[in-house]
């Protein structure tokens, strides 16, 4: 096992839309896991429904069954605000980024978001890191819906946004240093890896995953699809962005105001007939007396 555990770069202050997106995504999980009822319970609820049917019978048994399960199961995130395969252009392509199927899903896509999200906020600004994430969910799971041909299913997770962000941290922060931690069976230590050469291999990974996947017809509980087609629309958003804040190399430099002889304001004319007074004159010091001789008798003073 392989986890990224950190990078060579520094924070200017706190990421708050990272933090926010952690938080929120911690509180869904924490009341799914807690108050939220569980797909078993609905089931549990229709064959106890089915259980009364002998000693009640109703016509509309039907009906009321399903709108009592339909009414549990809206409690559960993943249903509540999950993206169901072939359903166009919702709320739900943003609302499902937020929603995890466990904890460890949860804790494995809060590590990733954390170490990329935050270096591109710090770069960018909390309010375009913030459209960008949202831009990148949508585009991530519209990508997988296309390329989806199995049976209809719910997709949850941040891995897609996240996957987004990795692409366009390739692009900023290439050279950057990502540190890793691996642990096989009873070994364990650290490395680090250029970011220009993790990233990639990440990348072909899920394309490796994603083929193996379609070759044998199974289907996976992990959205491998949605993976790259985040990436890849990380990676062309972060291009455009960084090539349109280049100055092209042959664009003319703006012209310098060339200097100017600054011309003095001649003196008034009664000014310049006044005569002038003439210097003061400088006296040199008397020199001191010459010291008196006792012999002389008294001196006094008058």
């Amino acid at each position: 096992m392989i986890i990224p555990v950190g990078i060579n770069h520094v924070i200017r202050g706190w990421p708050r839309v990272t933090i926010g997106i952690i938080v929120t995504c911690t509180l869904i999980q924490i009341y799914a896991t807690a108050w939220a009822p569980s797909q078993e319970d609905v089931a549990a609820l229709i064959e106890k429904r089915i259980g009364e049917r002998s000693s009640s019978p109703d016509a509309d048994w039907a009906s009321t069954v399903t709108q009592e399960a339909e009414q549990l199961a809206e409690r559960i995130p993943i249903i509540r605000l999950g993206y169901p395969t072939g359903h166009g252009l919702s709320w739900r392509l943003f609302t499902a980024a937020f929603v995890h199927s466990g904890w460890l899903h949860l804790f494995g896509n809060m590590l990733f978001l954390w170490l990329a999200g935050a270096a591109l906020e710090d770069r960018w600004g909390r309010l375009r890191f913030a459209g960008f994430y949202l831009a990148s969910a949508a585009a991530s799971t519209l990508f997988f819906d296309a390329l989806h041909s199995g049976p209809d299913t719910i997709l949850v997770g941040a891995s897609g946004a996240i996957s987004a962000l990795m692409g366009a941290f390739l692009v900023f922060f290439a050279r950057m240093q990502i540190h890793f931690v691996y642990w096989f069976w009873t070994t364990a230590g650290r490395f680090d890896l250029v970011a220009y050469v993790a990233l990639p291999l990440w990348f072909l990974e899920q394309l490796l995953s994603a083929w193996l996947q379609d070759d044998a017809g199974n289907v996976s509980s992990v959205a491998f699809t949605a993976h790259i087609g985040g990436f890849v629309f990380g990676l062309v958003v972060a291009a455009i962005v960084k090539l349109a804040a280049r100055q092209p190399a042959d664009a003319p430099e703006p012209e310098r105001e060339k200097p100017r002889p600054v011309a003095r304001p001649a003196p008034p004319a009664a000014e310049a007939r006044r005569p002038r007074d003439p210097p003061p004159k400088i006296e040199a010091p008397k020199p001191p007396p010459s010291p008196r001789d006792p012999g002389d008798g008294p001196t006094f003073l008058s």
